[in-house]
């Protein structure tokens, strides 16, 4: 510590001020009566940051030295420049470095000091990504955003900045530590609560700021991992924040992980049976209906005209007679047989369409990977081909029929089947969801959240993310305000299993 002070009043004295400010270490009180607000406090140094008048960097070893001299060393130079580098990488790995670098100000270069060198090396505010991080061209961003040589929009500046603040190491003192590292670059800076998860904290500050429906979007996204921290932004099918429109509105942030959702569209998925499904076919289908008359009429009148004619034929007699009656029962015994071969013919003409022009809106989960011709003979009464696997419905590939994959153990394979689209969609969840909301738009389709129901809270637990067609939107009713919950996070499951 006492080497770091040495070099902060070198640094001073290059500047010609009258103070510097350490960011080593902030340590609070542990009989304060209000912790939390002492703690808010410590997140909020990048204020001091803003209002500095230059910055400078003290990189070495960790406690290794104990003796310090300005003096710099003609041997080694090669290497200590090596060794300077991978310093001013460990510097940079800090998660707290991303918000000091971005808010210093730019009209003083950086100075970097390290042991063993009698000048500090100046380095400008937006050649230092290229020095210290690997992320460099998304910090550059942000570098040119704040020194107003490009301008990102609200959401383009929250979503770059979360991306390389996750990728940065720290001692998590709290779970919302990446949210009020975010918070320091933002306008509203909500309180930070040290009950807070990194949900909760990450909500609260979403909906403080105009954010641009940042928390809803990342609700929405479909991550690898279903246990993934909040803000993780890699989605499966490779959209980016900015491509998804929500539809759902989050209103309110409450206890364990939970939001309140309003504004939302949802339905209800049957797990219990598959069960007939009223439709109408797009063929014009008149002649064939008007066959089929025809033909039952001739039949009827057929049958009817033997029962008759058969007594009438017992009574008379005559060889002009015996001719012409026998004449008309071949011609009409000829069309009786000709009605026969043609009815059932007739029939599977009707029923045959494979297209749909609308059907009962109804969705049926099914577990596993069923045989969706034999879901749709039970449904549509044949199978011809009606119902499809939607194309990147989800990341499952091409699996046995009937079999239940799974990427983790505690993942089962599902398949939902929309009998509004003629579209089934596999997924892996948890638990079977029972509900679908739909969450937003993205590249022409809806995302649905597929969720659990969770009896003694009243709330849905979010299982899996699927896309949908646009026009189940219509089928689908409005929904009050209703509670919404992730799953906990690996970190927490084990935080709360020790």
């Amino acid at each position: 510590m006492r080497m770091l002070i040495q070099f902060a009043i070198r640094a001073t004295k290059t500047a010609n001020i009258d103070a510097f400010w350490i960011d080593y270490e902030c340590i609070r009180p542990e009989e304060d009566e209000d912790p939390d607000k002492s703690i808010g406090e410590v997140y909020r140094i990048c204020d001091i940051v803003r209002a500095c008048h230059s910055m400078a960097i003290v990189v070495g070893p960790r406690f290794n030295f104990t003796n310090y001299t300005h003096d710099a060393t003609e041997d080694g130079l090669d290497d200590l420049s090596n060794t300077k580098t991978q310093w001013l990488r460990d510097w940079g790995s800090r998660l707290w470095t991303v918000p000091e670098a971005l808010l210093c100000p730019g009209e003083h270069r950086i100075s970097i000091y390290t042991p063993g060198t009698a000048e500090p090396e100046l380095v400008a505010k937006r050649n230092l990504p290229g020095r210290v991080w690997d992320d460099a061209i998304a910090l550059r961003q942000l570098i040119d955003h704040y020194e107003s040589s490009i301008h990102l929009t609200k959401l383009e500046l929250i979503s770059i900045a979360l991306e390389c603040l996750k990728r940065r190491q720290t001692e998590k003192r709290m779970a919302g530590d990446v949210a009020y590292a975010l918070q320091g670059l933002l306008r509203q800076r909500p309180r930070v609560l040290q009950s807070d998860s990194d949900f909760q904290a990450f909500a609260r500050l979403s909906l403080a700021n105009d954010s641009d429906m940042l928390l809803e979007r990342l609700l929405c996204l479909k991550l690898k991992d279903n246990r993934a921290p909040s803000h993780e932004m890699q989605d499966v099918w490779g959209a980016k924040l900015w491509d998804i429109t929500p539809i759902c509105q989050v209103s309110e942030v409450v206890e364990n992980n939970t939001v309140i959702l309003g504004d939302a569209k949802g339905a209800m998925i049957n797990w219990e049976f598959l069960e007939a499904i009223y439709y109408e076919s797009t063929r014009p289908q008149r002649f064939g209906w008007g066959l089929l008359r025809a033909c039952s009429y001739f039949s009827m009148v057929f049958i009817i005209s033997v029962v008759v004619m058969s007594g009438f034929w017992s009574q008379r007699s005559g060889r002009r007679f015996d001719t012409f009656f026998s004449n008309f029962w071949k011609a009409a015994l000829g069309v009786f047989v000709a009605n026969a071969i043609i009815v059932p013919w007739v029939v599977r003409y009707l029923y045959r369409s494979s297209e749909v022009h609308q059907a009962q809106a109804r969705l049926y989960g099914v577990a596993g990977r069923p045989d969706l011709g034999r879901v749709e003979e039970l449904m549509f009464g044949s199978d011809q081909g009606r119902l499809q696997w939607m194309e990147g419905g989800d990341s499952v590939t091409d699996h046995p029929d009937g079999e239940e994959y799974s990427y983790e153990s505690a993942l089962r394979s599902f398949t939902l089947i929309d009998t509004c689209t003629l579209s089934a969609i596999q997924f892996e969840a948890e638990l079977p969801p029972s509900v679908v909301l739909a969450g937003a738009r993205a590249r022409g389709l809806v995302r649905m959240l597929l969720c659990s129901y969770d009896a003694k809270t009243a709330t849905l637990c979010k299982e899996a993310v699927v896309r949908m067609e646009t026009v189940v939107l219509d089928r689908m009713l409005k929904l009050n305000r209703v509670r919404f919950a992730l799953k906990q996070t690996r970190d927490d499951v084990i935080a709360d299993s020790r």
